[in-house]
């Protein structure tokens, strides 16, 4: 596969950097989009450290099936200018936007054939990306991505990390601190925290009309199924477009093969077979229902 270092400016002029990777093929080819999750650290470290392996993993599959792949770090990561911590999960959204309009005028991007993909917090920036600027893009994937608000990811976070360190006798309290959080960020609205905390995945997916493919984890701790997958299933009964919502077996919140609750130091760093056979099953999917652009 050809490996292209791409930098590419936003519409208020930040430069984000990372990788342009495509079949050795001759295009041109589908294009996705792949947005990183939340935090500081660069995508970059999936080719270079052995312990980090899930864009790589999602990556190497994509373009296995066909597919090119844009990863650019987030603001202020990398190579990348500007500040993440600056951004709402609009501000994102709207560099998914920009990287589109750019890259679809690649000659080797099959510009009606424009898909975006993310993980974790990147799940929900390209539901929403996919919610307010569906004429830029053929189809979602969103990969534990959450169906609920910032507030009830963080709550359902603090009562998995409450069980793995053995304080579960505090469990009662966690609704009762998520909401004094909300309260306290929304007064500190120029704090990356602040500027997040109120975002709730709920009317955007309502009304997204793309085609979704939509994959979760059965013991994700960060975005646990029990909350998420009924959430999913009831915001998009009404969808117009093919909807597709999964659930690997036995593996976290990386898709890696681990028990709920089980410590980075027992698991073996490496993207389940089931979860790889699942992004083949997307790009077969995504052929038959992807939306003319």
């Amino acid at each position: 596969m050809k490996h292209e270092p791409i930098s590419i400016a936003m519409s208020d002029g930040t430069r984000l950097a990372g990788f342009f990777v495509s079949p050795p093929e001759h295009g041109p080819h589908p294009l996705v989009i792949l947005a990183p999750g939340s935090g500081g650290l660069s995508i970059t470290l999936d080719w270079e450290q052995d312990n980090f392996f899930l864009y790589k993993s999602i990556t190497e599959t994509l373009v296995n099936e066909g597919r090119s792949v844009l990863l650019l770090d987030k603001r202020g990561v990398g190579q990348s200018e500007g500040d993440w911590r600056t951004q709402s999960f609009f501000g994102r959204a709207a560099d998914i936007r920009d990287m589109a309009l750019i890259m679809k005028e690649r000659p080797d991007v099959i510009s009606e054939r424009l898909s975006i993909a993310g993980h974790s917090q990147g799940g929900w920036i390209v539901q929403l990306a996919g919610a307010l600027y569906p004429q830029f893009f053929s189809s979602v994937l969103s990969l534990a991505g959450p169906a609920c608000s910032v507030t009830e990811q963080i709550i359902d976070d603090t009562a998995s990390r409450l069980i793995q360190s053995r304080a579960a006798f505090l469990l009662p309290l966690v609704p009762v601190w998520g909401s004094l959080l909300k309260g306290y960020y929304a007064l500190k609205r120029t704090s990356y925290l602040g500027r997040i905390i109120a975002y709730d995945a709920r009317p955007y997916l309502a009304v997204l009309r793309l085609p979704a493919y939509y994959v979760f984890a059965e013991n994700d701790a960060l975005v646990p199924v029990s909350r998420n997958v009924p959430l999913m299933k009831a915001l998009t009964e009404a969808a117009e477009s093919s909807v597709i919502i999964t659930i690997i077996p036995a593996v976290n919140h990386a898709f890696a093969r681990a028990g709920r609750y089980e410590s980075w130091d027992t698991i073996t760093p490496k993207a389940d077979d089931a979860f790889l056979e699942e992004l083949r099953r997307y790009c077969q999917w995504e052929a038959r229902h992807s939306c003319s652009l």
